[in-house]
């Protein structure tokens, strides 16, 4: 996903066409938004829409509402950060 967002010209633009299906609908449809985004991601939309997914699912099943893949990458960003602090 993160690699969608940096090829694709920056995440405030794919925000903006992904917000419509997450932020206004009870219960978002993915296929629905799949189609929608399809003009604007192209042959990488399937893959955007089932990352999106998942990150979402793992979200709601986590007490602090943020998916394990991020809490997992920025343990990992301090783990860097001390290493290259301890080696200076």
């Amino acid at each position: 996903m993160q690699r969608l967002v940096d090829e694709g010209g920056g995440g405030r633009s794919l925000q903006k066409e992904a917000y419509p299906f997450l932020g206004t609908q009870e219960s978002p449809n993915p296929k629905e938004m799949q189609h929608q985004l399809e003009g604007f991601l192209d042959k990488e939309t399937p893959t955007f829409v089932k990352e999106l997914w998942n990150l979402l699912l793992s979200a709601q099943a986590h007490p602090t509402g943020i998916p394990k893949l991020f809490l997992d990458q920025k343990k990992d960003e301090l783990r860097q950060t001390r290493v290259t602090e301890s080696v200076r």
